[in-house]
């Protein structure tokens, strides 16, 4: 038998590895998730609700999205979709959670202009290194430095997410901080301008700062794929935890139904096979149950403006 050359192996290596950690798309994240996560299912983490057990929730934060659920179903614009709007594919559901995402946004927007110690909190985290400090700006009738964008399909470059695995696709919607699963929150003074009907981006492209601007992202399937996207759902999380840099919160929605997520990077310095971990709240169905379209709303804004470990805290003290 020839004598191989040890050159020969060391291209036939160097072509399995390169072979081993070609990107792959979020939507194959179902067959490499089990690479990712130590645990075969996603823990729970429960959400403060009104029940005999834990007793009634009553913040001004709860009053006010239990209002903002009353104002939306009984909206036109609500009763329109429910009646003539017919889902057949994932873009079906779009036109419902925008309505959804919008009034939390609005939320979360109220609070803002109402507390400066926020809005400055806000600034402080999402403007990103080595750029001047947000300014407060006159929008909507009110001085801020920090004001939330809604974009919808954000590309997510390659992220290795460990030696041997990365990963790359599209999220659905983005929440930025300050000029945005869709909702990123970013800066408008720099990156963002007013026109007649929307914001869009002034002479560059969307999103600027992902790694400090983005709040909450979130994947919407239809009816019949949503426990199937549970998966995807996660391993776009870990590649935005890598962007960040920091733990993320992803949502999964069919406009019924919603789930939100905290997925982060396990910080070992064993440095885990597996080395992300996850949580999970309960399904909201904001068709079937009435109560759970303003416990979707209070959630919603709390993605958006608060870290994912104060997120955690807050939804389970019911704030």
């Amino acid at each position: 038998m020839p004598k191989q050359s040890p050159m020969l192996f060391s291209r036939l290596f160097s072509r399995l590895l390169k072979r081993s950690s070609l990107s792959r798309p979020f939507t194959d994240g179902p067959n490499f998730f089990a690479e990712l996560f130590e645990a075969p299912e996603t823990p729970r983490f429960r959400v403060r609700e009104d029940n005999k057990e834990a007793g009634p929730v009553r913040t001004e934060v709860t009053a006010a999205s239990i209002q903002a659920a009353e104002t939306l179903k009984t909206s036109d614009q609500w009763c329109l979709m429910r009646r003539h709007l017919v889902v057949v594919n994932e873009a079906g559901p779009w036109t419902l959670i925008d309505l959804i995402m919008l009034a939390a946004i609005r939320l979360a927007q109220k609070e803002i202009t109402q507390s400066k110690e926020l809005d400055n909190k806000l600034a402080q985290r999402h403007c990103p290194p080595g750029c001047p400090q947000w300014q407060h700006w006159l929008m909507a009738g009110k001085q801020v430095r920090s004001w939330i964008a809604l974009q919808l399909e954000v590309t997510i470059p390659t992220q290795q997410l460990s030696s041997t695995l990365s990963t790359h696709g599209i999220i659905d919607y983005g929440d930025w901080q300050s000029p945005p699963n869709r909702c990123i929150v970013s800066e408008v003074q720099q990156e963002m301008a007013l026109s007649p009907l929307c914001l869009k981006p002034a002479g560059t492209t969307m999103p600027l700062s992902l790694p400090h601007s983005t709040a909450a992202v979130s994947e919407v399937k239809s009816f019949e794929t949503f426990k199937a996207a549970r998966l995807q759902v996660l391993v776009q999380g870990t590649a935005v935890a890598m962007i960040k840099q920091r733990p993320t919160i992803n949502i999964l929605t069919d406009a019924a139904q919603w789930e939100f997520y905290v997925i982060e990077k396990i910080k070992d310095t064993l440095h885990p096979t597996k080395p992300f971990k996850a949580m999970v709240t309960r399904t909201f169905n904001v068709g079937v149950l009435e109560k759970d379209l303003a416990i979707v709303l209070r959630l919603l804004p709390l993605a958006i403006l608060h870290e994912p470990h104060d997120f955690l805290r807050l939804a389970q003290e019911g704030c």
